[in-house]
């Protein structure tokens, strides 16, 4: 059912959530530092997305809403802040990544794909850890371990 409604471009996130349906990456001074969200979670992430496009970024101009939001999977969240990490399912950037808000404005995708954000968050945490606005834990982000199930 999700790869006939998102299509081509969600397939590698779909792969993933085969094996892990949501996942705790990071933990930052015990907390989590990212969170994978659930299949789930989706639709509750798109809304806070959706909230916050039409009450704040384009209130004055909902139709200029970029129509690849309306389709985009909000799949991963830094918690304490405000924008959600999306892969973009429709479009000219389809099967690219970008933050909800800052990326979306600036109709730059952050990432080229799912596997260049997972290669950042991998190699350069803070690359992606920092960038959404209200969290920044600094440039020292070096993983210790790498555990899972």
């Amino acid at each position: 059912r999700l790869a006939t409604q998102y299509g081509e471009a969600a397939a590698p996130l779909l792969d993933i959530h085969a094996d892990h349906d949501g996942a705790v990456l990071f933990i930052v001074k015990g907390e989590p530092g990212f969170c994978m969200a659930s299949v789930g979670e989706w639709d509750q992430l798109k809304t806070e997305v959706m909230e916050w496009a039409q009450q704040v970024t384009w209130q004055e101009d909902p139709e200029e809403i970029p129509k690849y939001l309306h389709t985009a999977i909000a799949f991963g969240v830094i918690p304490g802040d405000s924008e959600k990490w999306l892969l973009i399912t429709e479009g000219e950037h389809a099967g690219k990544i970008m933050l909800s808000d800052g990326d979306v404005i600036e109709d730059t995708p952050r990432y080229d794909s799912l596997a260049e954000f997972f290669a950042a968050l991998l190699c350069d945490p803070a690359q992606v850890l920092n960038c959404g606005g209200y969290i920044d834990y600094g440039d020292d982000l070096v993983p210790i371990a790498y555990r899972h199930d």
